[in-house]
């Protein structure tokens, strides 16, 4: 009788194993809206496209964008975007997290950041162009209202 009581928590700890986790937050108190120029900047250890869905993503937000290496990186962007992604394989490879961080383009101080993190033993093989819209679109809904 005592198992069959433990069952439930049991299926709950299984099931939270499965969820997979987008979220976001700002650092700094400026609104994304102003930034209007952005570079993404090309995670050389990349396995994924998920620099280019930012870009994309960006772009449907009206930020004019550009993207390559952090050395090639202009000077007069407003802020610059880190893009890192991680991939493991089972049966095939399958996005564990995703790590977007919008930077200040002269200092490097984060201005924002979003991530999507799943289980790498309970997990799903996401779409990593929506995963990455998902994570851009949490990073500007994390803004407070606007006064």
């Amino acid at each position: 009788m005592k198992v069959l009581a433990l069952f439930p928590f049991a299926l709950a700890l299984c099931l939270t194993g499965c969820s997979s986790v987008v979220d976001a937050n700002i650092q700094r108190n400026v609104r994304l809206e102003s930034l209007k120029k952005a570079y993404v900047v090309r995670d050389p250890n990349s396995t994924g496209g998920c620099e280019e869905a930012a870009r994309e993503a960006l772009i449907q937000r009206g930020v004019s964008v550009t993207y390559g290496f952090f050395q090639d990186k202009p000077k007069d962007v407003d802020f610059y975007v880190e893009v890192v992604d991680r991939w493991q394989w089972d049966v095939a490879m399958f996005l564990v997290s995703l790590d977007i961080r919008f930077r200040e383009d002269a200092t490097g101080d984060p201005i924002a950041n979003g991530w999507f993190k799943q289980s790498s033993f309970f997990h799903t093989f996401p779409d990593q162009r929506k995963k990455t819209v998902e994570v851009i679109d949490a990073i500007y809904n994390a803004q407070p209202p606007a006064k």
